[in-house]
């Protein structure tokens, strides 16, 4: 208890020297808010799958190759749907289709190329010459026939379900925006999303125009709109959860200072960690998103139980300043040990192996230490210089709280037996049931099944066979070596391996590649005869149509091969899955290509597939490293702060919401993704901040000479209401993202609420029928120690009412 006691006259001594100079403190740490709040304007935003890894991660160094060589992987396909009677559409829609084509070649920055069945690549020859056009040359002054069209569009294996679906139904409009701008550099997220969002506007004229409804889907479109939902419903959730805990302090408090104090506190918090974040060039990423929610909970937790001894003291001595400072001795020491372990909960993602996770951990706990140290600096210095109406003794909200606290005592001294074996027992079978949790990456299923991005993103992975395409860059060996007759039969043999084969349950499609325009050309130059679709077979040959068809267009033959014609680029086109079914997909496609090549070409795949497969690892080896650390930190901290026995008691307490977590999450079918898998961990390190209270005041009486029922009694009465408080404002902040539009944030409020309730049931009710069993030393009482012990509880009545 030494420790405790001097911790005490520490936050004493603090607190008095906030009241004796309250402004010089309001000034300094307005000045600290406002200097790191004024970095926000340098907040950057990536929630990228790249951005999950390190730079010198093997997949990103592959994939920053990739793109320096042949620029971005990502395309926005505009899918339109021709109807039953196709060559309706060619007649009537397709004058409006050239209009949209030409309004986004003309309007989208940053913009490469668009390509559809106008402009899509057709290769010919005549006297010997070979030419390679757009299919509709001279739109709209073309000589094709509806009907000719679709047939010669169905008989080109290059426009097999990129341009034109295998039924003939459906076309689609090919985007493909730069990957550098003009100073070398990769397009930020901003450019980006100035492009799309451009695109999102001319498209949407489109529809208004002609009636027509055409589906939009594509990775970087994904993205950037799950961007723009992310820092929307941030705003829209934090702004709930503000609202939400202004009206519960206005219901509990009715005091203006309970109202505007914790507001402060939790935007202090929040704004230095995202400005610090700022200055120091971490970006805003998915899971930071989480961040604002909780921080308005945790800083409202820090501030309740500050206000809540400071109304208690006021009440009953009328004496202002003597108040403030016996409200933070008092307080301060608990909250100080819950700060630490919180801080210690969300610390644990640091050593996780995925930067955007280890980011959330280091400015979380920036955050939490941000509201300690605002709530026990700054909240005493305003209250010592405005104006504060001393509040009644007992409130209508008290006296409903006392009884609750009443009911949660007698039911835990009535039945500590039933209650402690169903406590175990739910205990033991949650963390088994963590076995059965499966774990998921897939960015659709972050928005709501009926949410447009979802339902045609997936409508076009349908009736297009997919919309991802695997890169497959393969080294010849030498300068030109693409021109190697061996090199290309290599990689025809490759293609019969890989196209249109099944893979581990992914059905693959059609290879485009350098091999796709050598055929198209050696056709092209034998009067378009289908038998002459194939590869030239010697190296001359080889060389002489490939500088044919760069004559003529080069901007597609270097989107395949680089300008040293010695790596070439397949991309293998393979319908959109749930990132941990490509695991397997992509292990098995290395070990088909290794065997066919027999180590005489190097190669490797990559892509923004290859990219999310590459992160489900790391979510799984980040949860497992998050929780082991946290369990085992706040453990040591407990132990630390309260002693062997009451620290291993209070994990029980703590890990019973996480173990019950689990069997809802199993119940449910919800699976661990960036967002849920953090749950726990978290959860870890705000649950503890309740049963560290009630332990730290119940270790106070029991040192005084009480048993472990009155100091079971007076530890629940003394801090139980501050704790109902804080965790009814806490649950209520987080379900704010139950209003959220996105699966994600949903199921991560939910969860977050329901197990601070759970942590809430696990303090008042089954961590005293443990301590009563555990704790419950025999004591020989006399009449002289009943005097000393009916004494202290006077006393001890007197500090915690």
């Amino acid at each position: 208890m030494e420790k405790q006691f001097t911790l005490s006259k520490i936050f004493r001594h603090l607190a008095t020297r906030s009241c004796q100079w309250p402004k010089t403190i309001i000034v300094i740490l307005l000045a600290v808010l406002v200097i790191l709040a004024s970095g926000l304007g340098r907040l950057t935003m990536d929630t990228s799958d790249e951005a999950m890894l390190e730079k010198n991660d093997i997949a990103r160094v592959h994939y920053d190759q990739y793109r320096s060589m042949f620029g971005t992987d990502d395309s926005i396909l505009i899918v339109f749907d021709m109807g039953a009677e196709k060559s309706d559409f060619l007649s009537k829609n397709l004058p409006q289709m050239h209009t949209l084509q030409t309004n986004i070649e003309k309007d989208v920055g940053h913009l490469k190329s668009v390509v559809s069945i106008i402009n899509a690549r057709r290769t010919y020859s005549e006297d010997d010459s070979l030419y390679v056009e757009d299919l509709l040359e001279g739109y709209p002054d073309h000589q094709w026939k509806n009907d000719d069209l679709i047939d010669y569009l169905l008989q080109q294996p290059s426009y097999k379900n990129r341009l034109i679906s295998e039924d003939g139904r459906y076309t689609s409009m090919v985007i493909q925006l730069e990957t550098f701008n003009g100073e070398g550099e990769l397009l930020n997220d901003a450019e980006l999303a100035q492009s799309v969002n451009t695109l999102d506007a001319l498209v949407d004229n489109f529809r208004l125009s002609t009636g027509l409804n055409p589906m939009l889907t594509g990775r970087l479109y994904i993205k950037t709109h799950l961007d723009r939902t992310i820092m929307v419903e941030a705003n829209i959730t934090a702004s709930i959860a503000m609202v939400l805990t202004v009206v519960f302090m206005i219901f509990f408090f009715r005091r203006a200072s309970a109202v505007i104090l914790p507001q402060i506190v939790i935007m202090a918090s929040i704004l230095c960690a995202l400005g610090l974040m700022a200055w120091m060039g971490a970006p805003y990423t998915m899971p930071i998103g989480t961040l604002a929610p909780l921080m308005i909970a945790l800083g409202i937790a820090d501030s309740v139980h500050v206000l809540s001894f400071f109304y208690q003291f006021y009440a009953k001595t009328g004496e202002k300043i003597d108040s403030i400072i016996r409200a933070c001795e008092a307080a301060g020491p608990a909250v100080l040990l819950t700060s630490l372990t919180t801080a210690a909960g969300f610390a644990s993602f640091m050593a996780g192996d995925i930067p955007s996770i280890s980011d959330l951990g280091f400015y979380s706990a920036v955050a939490v230490l941000t509201a300690l140290i605002y709530s026990m600096f700054f909240i005493p210095a305003v209250l010592a210089v405005v104006p504060v109406k001393r509040p009644e003794v007992e409130t209508s909200a008290s006296f409903v709280l006392n009884k609750v606290l009443t009911f949660c005592e007698n039911l835990a001294l009535t039945f500590p037996k039933i209650i402690s074996v169903i406590a175990m027992l739910l205990l033991f079978s949650g963390f088994y049931q963590l076995s059965k949790i499966e774990f998921s990456h897939d960015v659709l299923a972050l928005f709501p099944e009926e949410h447009r991005i979802n339902q045609e993103a997936r409508s076009i992975d349908n009736v297009m066979h997919g919309f991802n395409n695997i890169e497959i860059i393969v080294d010849s060996g030498e300068k030109n070596g693409i021109y190697d007759e061996q090199f290309i039969q290599a990689m025809s043999d490759l293609l019969e391996k890989i196209e249109y084969q099944h893979i581990e349950g992914i059905d693959t499609e059609n290879v485009y590649s350098v091999l796709t325009i050598l055929k198209e050309t050696h056709q092209a130059l034998h009067e378009n005869k289908a038998e002459f679709y194939a590869l030239p077979d010697n190296r001359e040959l080889i060389a002489q149509e490939l500088l044919m068809f760069e004559s003529n267009n080069s901007a597609d033959l270097f989107a395949v091969v680089d300008d040293d014609f010695q790596h070439l680029k397949l991309s293998l086109k393979i319908p959109y899955k749930d990132a941990v079914d490509y695991i397997v997909f992509f292990a098995e496609l290395d070990n088909i290509i290794a065997a066919e090549l027999k180590g005489e070409y190097d190669f490797h795949t990559t892509g923004a597939s290859k990219i999310s497969a590459s992160t489900t690892p790391l979510v799984v080896s980040t949860t497992f490293k998050s929780y082991a650390i946290a369990i085992c930190l706040i453990s040591l901290l407990m132990i630390a702060m309260l002693g062997l026995k009451l620290g291993l008691i209070s994990m029980i307490g703590n890990l019973l919401p996480i173990a019950i977590l689990f069997h809802i999450m199993v119940f449910f079918d919800l699976t661990f993704d960036l967002t849920t898998m953090m749950v726990g961990a978290i959860a870890l390190g705000i649950v503890v901040d309740d049963t560290l209270h009630l332990l730290h005041h119940y270790k106070h009486a029991r040192s005084r000479g009480l048993d472990a029922k009155a100091s079971i009694h007076h530890s629940l009465h003394g801090v139980g209401r501050a704790l109902i408080i804080t965790s009814l404002a806490f649950g209520i902040a987080v379900m704010g993202n139950c209003f959220a539009t996105l699966t994600s944030a949903v199921i991560f409020g939910a969860l977050m609420g329901v197990v601070t309730f759970l942590a809430l049931f696990a303090d008042l009710i089954v961590l005293p029928a443990i301590l009563l069993i555990l704790d419950a030393k025999p004591q020989t009482v006399t009449m002289k120690n009943q005097i000393n012990q009916d004494r202290n509880i006077e006393k001890i009545n007197a500090d915690l009412s």
